[in-house]
């Protein structure tokens, strides 16, 4: 092995200009976790203070401490799949004295992105490996204590194969053959954690599904559950703003390229690491050419995404799969028996991986697993929101290196005393927890659709649903009383016994509910020819010309995922956008409001096309009339019916299958119900301003138009066609 020695005060001058400019590296191929290149692209307001280093619970970890390991050693070489093909393994491990090593255990990371790159001379004499933006990540973790093994999945950087979709089996199956090879190490002390995001966080995912005994804990960031709908087709809509950079950015890759738009990058950055030799010593001469040969058969997944309509159709190209088939959600009954701790971790402005990591922790059972959402954007650099934007101050590093200290050295770190939930509250600028997700104290509050393009929270609806729920409440409580005893008490007062103190106060309960239980069945009787001719009334409704080259602009959250978001504050011209769609403002509010979860999207609405996409922005409009985004919800009409019966995992809202028997066409002109969720926040809206609701049908920068038409949509409003958002409002 080669030792890892540098001279310090060159390397150090040599940072100061490395720094800004290795950072252009990252955003091509969305290399994630690492945070020096927030310096190259913005610059924090001065006095700046991040609002996320207010960590009081989950709780700033001491790891600094344990970093007592200064040197390692690094073997980078080719170890032999089981069908001969060669994958590129870095193997980092502390360094204890000359010719002697410990016993570790090991973090793994493996994905699609080189594993490392070679920098050019003089560069590479300068800064020793590893060197890609997983840098400052991987050298911590060594300082504490853990070994660290870095890979080039199949198919891509210098390992060989071909890959004809992401998470191939045998990509999988790889990961598992890789453990085997490290457990059985002199080095390792037999346990594996592993650590991803984006890409490899959904390598991480698998490893856990692989159900390998020696994987105990598994940090999980900014990557999806469900492929279909968290990341190719929000909504059932096709995010071809990701597919088409990400399918670029790969084949870039893939030809031991930087992508186009990495910049001055190409002048440092030579290429992926190559191993120089097998694990067993022998030349590895000739094995990236044959690799990269190989590499000329992988499928760009943006090809196989524009013939996709369905989740269970396959792909017109050589993958011939669904997405189903290399989906983490498919297998998490298999995570869920492996026993290993899953730290589900995500931000608000992560694309829609937010909601794949809510769902992924309600699905799974261990007691042992974590979920947090912070104020971040893919993969959590930034702080997003227009509150307070610039660089994170989340120890994120720390608060990994927490997670696997607990988990895989048994250590008190102070995790198990905490709950389980963390996440933070945007504009309030503040972290809380919770023992689960959505908070307990979050009730759902409508907000309706009403002329003049305003939201009323009160209509004939709203309290006539009321009663009904009060009727419900007072009718539920009698037969409690009476299965509880007081049927006897009943029967006594007709002379089939005597009554007692105690039969009394409890005969005087059972009046009193069913007094209220008989008011309530009274009013909503008298209330009935009324509410008939509700019904029989079809009520207002307004229309909305779509123009298919509406945007939301390039500053989105769905951006972020794919390495483009050049700005720590989203959405900054929302006034601008709302010009351009359907808005309803509700009246000021007369307190603060926090709004934490998902809200609910429940609309009714017919089209002169027999489809539609609909987009759904929840806003803040302040006392001056500038608009702020907080969140969305994207739905096809074609998916729209819901599947409550067919649900594979849980998750907050309706459930749409997405497969073709449950497509259902819009009938021209004929009133359909669109019901689906809002991705999952916490923002506070202050006392005096208004809640928006934009409507759109088409974001042309990012999601493709895939009803190819400029359709008339027509919402619905009144007592017969409720259209309305319900909001999660903290009590």
């Amino acid at each position: 092995m080669q030792q890892m020695e540098g001279q310090e005060r060159l390397r150090t001058l040599f940072l100061r200009v490395q720094t800004p400019l290795m950072s252009r590296t990252v955003f091509f191929s969305f290399f994630l976790f690492t945070f020096s290149f927030a310096q190259a692209q913005y610059k924090d307001p001065k006095g700046y203070v991040a609002s996320d280093s207010n960590q009081e619970s989950p709780a700033k970890y001491d790891w600094e401490k344990n970093a007592k390991f200064k040197n390692y050693t690094r073997d980078s070489y080719y170890l032999v799949m089981r069908d001969s093909i060669k994958i590129a393994i870095d193997v980092y491990v502390p360094k204890v004295k000359k010719g002697h090593h410990g016993k570790f255990p090991t973090i793994l990371h493996q994905w699609r992105y080189w594993r490392d790159f070679d920098l050019k001379w003089p560069y590479s004499w300068l800064s020793p490996a590893p060197n890609g933006p997983l840098g400052k990540f991987f050298k911590t973790v060594l300082a504490n204590g853990y070994a660290l093994v870095s890979v080039d999945s199949r198919g891509s950087g210098a390992s060989e194969g071909s890959r004809a979709y992401p998470w191939t089996q045998e990509e999988r199956d790889d990961m598992v053959e890789i453990i085997d090879h490290l457990i059985a190490q002199s080095w390792s002390d037999g346990s594996i954690g592993v650590a991803g995001a984006s890409y490899s966080g959904t390598t991480s995912e698998f490893a856990a599904i692989s159900k390998h005994p020696a994987v105990k804990a598994v940090v999980n960031m900014y990557s999806l559950f469900d492929v279909y709908p968290d990341n190719a087709f929000p909504g059932g809509i096709h995010n071809i703003g990701f597919t088409e950079v990400w399918g670029e950015a790969n084949e870039a890759l893939d030809r031991n390229e930087l992508p186009p738009k990495a910049g001055k990058a190409k002048k440092f950055v030579k290429g992926v690491s190559l191993p120089k030799k097998f694990y067993d010593g022998r030349s590895a001469k000739g094995v990236f050419e044959k690799a990269q040969e190989e590499h000329k058969n992988n499928v760009n997944v943006n090809d196989g995404a524009l013939t996709i309509v369905y989740r269970d159709d396959k792909a017109e190209s050589r993958a011939a799969v669904s997405s189903d088939v290399f989906s983490p959600h498919t297998y998490w009954k298999e995570q869920d028996a492996s026993g290993a701790a899953i730290y589900n971790w995500s931000g608000w402005f992560d694309g829609s991986y937010n909601d794949a990591a809510v769902k992924r922790y309600l699905t799974l059972t261990n007691p042992k697993n974590r979920l947090i959402l912070g104020p971040w954007e893919h993969g959590g650099s930034f702080n997003a929101g227009h509150t307070n934007p610039g660089r994170s101050g989340f120890d994120h590093i720390g608060e990994a290196l927490r997670f696997f200290d607990h988990h895989m050295k048994g250590w008190d770190t102070g995790i198990s005393k905490e709950k389980p939930v963390h996440y933070f509250t945007m504009v309030e600028e503040k972290w809380k927890a919770s023992d689960v997700w959505p908070p307990k104290n979050s009730e759902y509050k409508s907000v309706f659709f009403d002329e003049g393009n305003t939201l009323t929270w009160r209509n004939n609806f709203s309290t006539h649903e009321e009663k009904k729920g009060e009727m419900k409440f007072w009718g539920d409580s009698l037969n409690h009383l009476k299965s509880t005893g007081m049927n006897k008490v009943l029967k006594k007062l007709e002379g089939e016994g005597t009554v007692s103190p105690a039969d009394e106060k409890r005969l005087a309960e059972y009046r009193n509910v069913d007094k209220e239980y008989q008011r309530v069945l009274a009013e909503l009787n008298a209330e009935a020819p009324q509410v008939k001719q509700w019904r029989d009334n079809e009520g207002g409704a307004d229309v909305y010309q779509v123009d298919s080259t509406t945007s939301m602009g390039m500053y989105v959250k769905y951006r972020s995922v794919s390495g483009q978001l050049k700005t720590p504050h989203t959405y900054p011209d929302r006034n601008k956008r709302d010009s351009l769609l359907f808005v309803y403002d509700s009246e000021p509010l007369v307190e603060d409001m926090e709004v934490t979860g998902h809200a609910l999207v429940d609309i009714f609405i017919s089209s002169s096309t027999t489809d539609a996409q609909v987009f759904v922005y929840l806003e803040d409009v302040d006392e001056n009339g500038k608009v702020e985004y907080v969140t969305e919800g994207e739905l096809r009409a074609l998916h729209r019916k819901v599947s409550n019966d067919k649900a594979p995992y849980k998750q907050v809202g309706p459930y749409h299958s997405f497969l073709k028997e449950d497509g259902q066409p819009l009938v021209p002109g004929e009133v359909a119900q669109m019901q689906f969720s809002m991705l999952p926040i916490s923002y506070l809206f202050k006392k005096g301003h208004r809640v928006r609701i934009a409507i759109a049908g088409a974001d042309a920068d990012q999601f493709r138009n895939m009803t190819n038409d400029e359709p008339q949509y027509t919402f619905h409003r009144s007592f017969k066609y409720p259209s309305r958002v319900e909001l999660p409002v903290i009590r």
